[in-house]
């Protein structure tokens, strides 16, 4: 077997091969783009996603019908949501983010406040990717 063809390395990829990350990203599998909780998501089959929380136990199914783009062989772009896709995910988990620090402060007012948020999440595989 031959070495794979010599390709420019990038700035910012020092000491990767080049080759190899160009196979990750430019391959065509299928990946969309979900959007849910306000936020963009762009998942593909078997990921594990950390979303705003969802009401649903953890061991059942989830539709996202919010499908902004899906990706693969025949891309397809919604405008903005397409019709009949779907991306079907498994809940896996409940929990609650990293604790994040808010800390306000007026200078020379003597006034300061310290607070803690830890946001609930909900983590989801993608189990499947419909799209006609």
């Amino acid at each position: 077997m031959e070495p794979p063809p010599q390709r420019p390395a990038k700035a910012g990829l020092v000491g990767v091969d080049f080759y190899v990350v160009w196979e990750l990203y430019d391959s065509p599998f299928m990946y969309a783009i979900i959007q849910t909780g306000g936020k963009q998501y762009r998942v593909a089959k078997g990921d594990l996603v950390d979303v705003e929380k969802l009401p649903i136990e953890a061991g059942k199914e989830v539709r996202f019908n919010e499908v902004l783009f899906v990706g693969g062989d025949s891309p397809r772009v919604g405008s903005p949501y397409l019709p009949n896709a779907e991306v079907v995910g498994e809940v896996v988990s409940q929990f609650r983010g990293e604790k994040l620090i808010v800390y306000k402060y007026k200078r020379r007012k003597g006034y300061d406040k310290k607070q803690g948020h830890r946001q609930d999440l909900t983590k989801v595989k993608i189990v499947d990717i419909k799209s006609e």
